[in-house]
């Protein structure tokens, strides 16, 4: 909204943003569950003919185990989204809900991305805010990188 101000951006260096990795890991673990389990409902919804990416008539509704179903699916949905959400509020983006993200940083004076895929023991990869993964370059010299607060 052009009336909120400013939120202040948070920048990582390496050794910041390493320390996320532990707190990362277990955040897509948990996003990997409740997803292994949102996919169940969905399937399971699916081979009743109810599909969720539509409203779901009252008639569905009503017929046995579907309400139930509908709102067990609901619930793995929002789990999944509090997590994703706490991520955000530390300043990490996810790329993909697999665990691929990143977080900002400076290096030589301009805002990029320090990288980071799940299973990789840190953020050993960089790259320009509009690159992409396939642009990723790997952080020669962590001292090239800055982490601040910014306004």
């Amino acid at each position: 909204m052009a009336d909120e101000p400013d939120l202040p951006v948070r920048l990582y260096s390496p050794s910041e943003a390493d320390a996320l990795v532990p707190h990362l890991e277990a955040a897509f673990g948990v996003v990997a569950h409740h997803r292994a389990r949102l996919t169940a409902h969905v399937e399971e919804l699916e081979r009743l003919g109810v599909d969720l990416s539509e409203a779901v008539s009252p008639a569905d509704l009503a017929r046995p185990g579907v309400a139930a179903l509908v709102d067990d699916a609901m619930r793995e949905h929002a789990a999944i989204r509090a997590e994703l959400d706490k991520l955000e509020a530390l300043g990490v983006e996810v790329k993909a809900i697999d665990g691929l993200c990143d977080v900002r940083s400076r290096h030589d004076g301009r805002i990029v991305y320090l990288c980071w895929r799940r299973g990789e023991p840190g953020f050993h990869h960089w790259h320009e805010l509009d690159a992409g993964y396939a642009g990723r370059q790997r952080v020669m010299r962590k001292g090239d990188f800055e982490g601040t607060l910014l306004h």
